[in-house]
């Protein structure tokens, strides 16, 4: 039964492949700037949390680094369509960074061992996210994929708070603290860019290969929704996103191709509002 049910979904979407979507949405570049308070959550979410095993310095070492990275106000941050890279690069002026680990350091006859508390009072983020498609679940229809060129923070070391606790922290603190400011935290910041990249580019494109095409609806006997990508998300030349989804319903215990092919339209009225959204009658 699943097989068949495969077969079908198959021929439906070889059916459809020429038309567009049932649902579509855009956006101007202007437009994501004056609603940025909304989209920052949905930046930051994946962002703020982040695990580093251990970073090794001259006499030392820090480990269990938890690094959070506090979500900035929305006047401090500013988002740019890339339209030869399809994609957008945030830049964010002023954002905060905290970070606590356990350190190891040894200086003449003293071992020292304690907690480091670190904030990071200035950090200027750059992110660049590209977008294409990528093979969903099921594999016949096409989820949004994101990848992440860069990742970087700037920071000044005197920008840079750091609390040491720990038996005779007191003997190395003048030493340690310099340190860590001058060298070990650059070094960390590094870690923290390759692990953020790394993150977007696997556990979020992950997510999105899994649940970036259909959901069923609980309680619904099987009713599921198809958001499958069709064409793929676009950053124009006219500085407009914009998207073409499915937008279809269907019960998953009876899957057929729709009867009908939905209406053309554009993604975008370039005499429209910032936003903008169309639903055809072949989502309804």
């Amino acid at each position: 039964l699943r097989y068949s049910k495969y077969l079908i979904a198959c021929a439906a979407l070889t059916a459809k492949a020429s038309q567009g979507p049932g649902l579509g949405v855009s956006v101007t570049e202007a437009g994501v700037n004056k609603g940025i308070d909304f989209i920052l959550p949905y930046v930051f979410q994946n962002l703020q949390d982040l695990h580093i095993d251990e970073v090794d310095f001259d006499g030392g070492y820090l480990k269990n680094i938890d690094v959070h990275i506090d979500e900035p106000a929305a006047s401090d941050i500013s988002l740019k369509f890339l339209h030869a890279s399809n994609g957008a690069e945030f830049l964010v002026a002023k954002s905060s960074v905290e970070l606590t680990a356990d350190f190891h350091y040894k200086w003449s006859f003293f071992n020292v061992d304690g907690k480091a508390d670190i904030k990071v009072n200035k950090a200027a983020i750059d992110i660049e996210l590209d977008t294409s498609t990528q093979p969903s679940t099921p594999a016949y229809e096409l989820a949004p994929k994101l990848d992440a060129k860069k990742f970087t923070i700037s920071i000044n070391p005197d920008d840079i708070d750091i609390q040491l606790t720990g038996g005779l922290v007191a003997k190395i603190a003048s030493i340690l603290i310099p340190l860590l400011k001058s060298t070990v935290i650059p070094e960390m910041v590094q870690q923290i860019e390759t692990t953020a990249i790394t993150m977007i580019n696997d556990q979020v494109d992950q997510d999105l290969q899994i649940y970036g095409s259909q959901e069923e609806i609980p309680f619904l006997g099987g009713v599921t929704v198809d958001y499958a990508q069709v064409g793929g998300p676009e950053f124009t030349a006219d500085s407009v996103f914009q998207m073409g989804v499915n937008g279809t319903f269907f019960d998953a215990q009876h899957v057929k191709a729709p009867a009908d092919a939905p209406a053309a339209f554009t993604l975008h009225d370039p005499k429209g509002k910032d936003a903008q959204g169309y639903l055809t009658d072949y989502t309804i």
